[in-house]
C-alpha cells in the first residue's frame, strides 16, 4: 500500500536528446511510497544511457531502498468512526510506534468504517541502498513487535492514530496475547533496478528459478516469457539480433508481460506483473529508445511471435504463424485490450502512446482509478548505485508471506540481489564507455 504524498517538492525529471555540457548533479532523498523529493537539485547529462546519446536527466542519487510489511493480523476500531474519518489513517503513524527508519501505519485493507488493518514502513526516503540501515531496520521492527505483544484485552488498549479525528483506537486483533511472532505479513520491496536485471528477473520467473525479489511458484505462470536475442532473429524493423543489448531485452520482457496478459473487470493493472512499475512506463521507453528503430508496437507483435520451451524456441500459434525465421501475425495483440472497471485500452493504443511520449502511459493512468500504484512515481528515477545512470523503480510484489522474525532476513537477501545487479550494470557501464565527469 502507498503512503500518501507528505514531502513537498515533486522529482523533477526531464529526458531530451541535447548535445550539452554536463553539469553536476546533486543528491537528494526519494519518498519511496508517494514518489515525492525533499531535495531540489540540478540536471545532470550523462551519454551512457542512449548508448553514445546525450540526454537530460534529473538523478535521485544515491538510490534508495524501502519496504512494507502489510498484515491484518494486527486490527484497529474505533466505534462510531466515519468512512473518512477510516480512510483519512491509511499512511498515518499509530501511537508514535515509530524509528529513524521506520513507522507503523494504518491500513484500510478491510474497507470499513472504523476497522483498520496495519503496516510496518521501511522508509525508502532515508534508506540509502548498500547502507545496511535498511536490515537494522527491519530487525528494529522485529524486536518492537514482540516487546509491544499487542492483543484486545491488554492494559492500556487505547492508542492515537495521527491527526485522526477518531482517536483513540483500541486493538481488535490478535484475541491473544503471546501472538505476536505468529503474526503473517505480506511483504513488499522498492528499489531501482537496471532494466538488465528485469531481463534476469524474468528468466528466472520463466525458469522458476529462486530470489528474494520473486514468489517461489509450483510452476512458471501462463503467457510470460523472457525475451532473448532469437525473438530478432527476422530482423524486425531493421534490428539485428546480435546488437540486441540486454537492457532492451528487459524492456521488452517487462512489456509484453502485460501484452500478453489482458484483463477485464476488477482486476487492477498492477496486479498483472509482480515486478511493478513504479517509473510510468513511458520514461522506461526513452532510456532505451535510441537502441530500438521504427514502429515499436509493429516490433512488439512480432516478438510476441515466440515462445521458449524444454524443447527451444518455437511460434506461439496464438499469435502468429510461419516459422522463427520469418513469423506472421496475426491480429491476436490487435485484438488485445485492457478493460478496468468503465475503462478500456487497446495495447496497440498503450504501446503507440508510450512510442509517442504521452506520459503518464495509457495503463498507469488507467490503474489510478485504484491507487495509482503502477507508474505512480511519474517520471522519477533513481540512479544505479556509485553512478550517474538514471533507472527505474520498481515495487517487487506478492512475495511469500513470512512472520516478523523472518523480515529482516528478507529484508537483507533483497537489498543484496539489487546490489549485485547495479554492481553488474555499472561494470558493464564502465566496460563500455567513459562517463562524463562532472
Amino acid at each position: 500500500m502507498d503512503v500518501p504524498v507528505s514531502f513537498v517538492r515533486q522529482a523533477s525529471i526531464v529526458i531530451s536528446l541535447l548535445l550539452v555540457v554536463p553539469i553536476k548533479a546533486q543528491p537528494h532523498i526519494l519518498d519511496h511510497q508517494s514518489g515525492i523529493a525533499t531535495i531540489g537539485h540540478e540536471p545532470f547529462r550523462d551519454r551512457n544511457v542512449l548508448g553514445g546519446t546525450f540526454i537530460e536527466v534529473t538523478v535521485v542519487n544515491p538510490p534508495g531502498i524501502g519496504a512494507e510489511f502489510e498484515t491484518s493480523g494486527i486490527g484497529f476500531g474505533s466505534e462510531g468512526c466515519s468512512k473518512d474519518n477510516t480512510d483519512a489513517a491509511k499512511g498515518k503513524s499509530i501511537a508514535e510506534r515509530k524509528g529513524t527508519y521506520w513507522t507503523l501505519t494504518g491500513d484500510t485493507t478491510p474497507d470499513r468504517a472504523g476497522a483498520l488493518s496495519t503496516e510496518y514502513i521501511l522508509d525508502g526516503s532515508k534508506i540509502r541502498l548498500g547502507s545496511g540501515d535498511a536490515k537494522k531496520a527491519a530487525a528494529e521492527v522485529s524486536a518492537d513487535l514482540l516487546t509491544w505483544d499487542p492483543w484486545t484485552n491488554m492494559a492500556d488498549n487505547e492508542y492515537n492514530i495521527e491527526d485522526n479525528k477518531c482517536n483513540p483506537w483500541k486493538v481488535t486483533k490478535p484475541t491473544k496475547n503471546g501472538a505476536a511472532a505468529s503474526i503473517v505479513f505480506f511483504p513488499q520491496i522498492t528499489a531501482p533496478l537496471p532494466l538488465e536485471g528485469v531481463s534476469d528477473l524474468f528468466a528466472k520467473i520463466v525458469k522458476n528459478e529462486g530470489s528474494a525479489l520473486l514468489k517461489p511458484r509450483l510452476e512458471p505462470p501462463r503467457n510470460f516469457v523472457h525475451v532473448t536475442k532469437d525473438f530478432f532473429q527476422s530482423r524486425p524493423q531493421g534490428i539485428d539480433p546480435n546488437n540486441v543489448e540486454e537492457d532492451v531485452l528487459g524492456f521488452f520482457s517487462l512489456i509484453l508481460a502485460y501484452c500478453r496478459n489482458t484483463f477485464t473487470g476488477n482486476r487492477t493493472p498492477k496486479n498483472i506483473v509482480s515486478i511493478m512499475s513504479r517509473t510510468e512506463f513511458s520514461t522506461i521507453y526513452k532510456l532505451v529508445k535510441a537502441k530500438i528503430p521504427g514502429d515499436l508496437y509493429e516490433i512488439v507483435k512480432v516478438v510476441a511471435c515466440y515462445q521458449i520451451d524444454e524443447r527451444g524456441i518455437s511460434i506461439d500459434k496464438d499469435y502468429c504463424s510461419g516459422t522463427p525465421e520469418d513469423p506472421k501475425p496475426n491480429q491476436q495483440m490487435d485484438a488485445n485490450e485492457f478493460s478496468f472497471r468503465a475503462e478500456k485500452l487497446k495495447v496497440k493504443d498503450w504501446i503507440e502512446g508510450i512510442q509517442n511520449g504521452v506520459s503518464p502511459d495509457g495503463l498507469s493512468k488507467m490503474d489510478k482509478q485504484e491507487d495509482g500504484s503502477l507508474g505512480g512515481f511519474g517520471t522519477t528515477m533513481e540512479s544505479v548505485l556509485d553512478t550517474d545512470r538514471p533507472v527505474p523503480i520498481f515495487e517487487f510484489r506478492n512475495l511469500d508471506a513470512l512472520t516478523i522474525g523472518k523480515v529482516a532476513e528478507l529484508v537483507d537477501l533483497a537489498e543484496q540481489e539489487i546490489i549485485g545487479y547495479h554492481k553488474a550494470a555499472s561494470d558493464k557501464d564502465r566496460s563500455r564507455h567513459a562517463f562524463v565527469k562532472p
